[in-house]
């Protein structure tokens, strides 16, 4: 979870930037200026924010894998040669929680983004 969130934040303080850089680059244009869209963000953003994306998705679905692979795993050691074969309840079960929490808020986008599209093209066939 720290690692993906200390990612996620940079990517995050990375938008942010070059969301202000953007508005300050609008607000300087004059208009007989054309519009430069690559002096905002050149190809190696695009290339790292692509590339900062895939890692956090991988490290997404490598914490899935870590985390329901081991399915209930011991609360108490067994053994203290066995580091690998318990997990503290409470965290186990936040990590469940928070799964669960980011796949309901993963459907909720879709079906929000399913049902007005839907209402959409409702409303051009009866316009």
């Amino acid at each position: 979870m720290i690692v993906g969130g200390i990612f996620g934040m940079i990517k995050m303080v990375w938008l942010l930037c070059r969301q202000v850089k953007s508005l300050r680059y609008n607000k300087r244009r004059r208009p007989d200026m054309g519009t430069r869209e690559d002096m905002v963000s050149s190809m190696g953003s695009r290339i790292a924010s692509v590339g900062l994306a895939a890692f956090l998705a991988g490290w997404f679905a490598l914490g899935n894998y870590w985390i329901l692979s081991v399915y209930w795993p011991d609360s108490e050691p067994s053994s203290l040669y066995e580091p690998n074969g318990w997990c503290n309840r409470t965290l186990y079960v936040t990590s469940l929680v928070h799964l669960a929490l980011v796949y309901a808020a993963g459907a909720l986008v879709l079906v929000t983004v399913v049902a007005v599209l839907v209402f959409q093209q409702c409303a051009f066939r009866f316009k």
